[in-house]
């Protein structure tokens, strides 16, 4: 995504927020999601931003989306494994060890 980001630059403000380490604690889409709303909050304020992800970063843009909606401007993705979903009962819990 970073050529990307970088062609999106010249008119846009892009923002790429890196994922925290765990840390021991067992993370979740859900606890994803919510520190995605704390940088949009940040950096967008009331604005809707436009999501853009690839494999796991579309899918973390989907679930955003989906939880929060009115915060959510347009999005695109690619890569995205729709298998995943079939497999883990909530995206609240955590991923299961394969």
């Amino acid at each position: 995504m970073a050529p990307v980001a970088r062609g999106l630059a010249g008119s846009h403000r892009v923002v790429e927020p890196f994922q925290r380490g765990s840390g021991g604690e067992r993370l979740t889409v859900a606890r994803h999601v919510a520190d995605l709303h704390e940088v949009i909050n940040f950096y967008a304020g009331r604005c809707r931003p436009a999501l853009l992800g690839a494999s796991w970063g579309a899918m973390l843009a989907l679930a955003y989306a989906a939880t929060h909606p009115s915060s959510t401007g347009r999005w695109s993705s690619s890569g995205v494994e729709p298998s995943i979903w079939l497999r883990v009962p909530s995206w609240k819990e955590p991923l299961p060890n394969e």
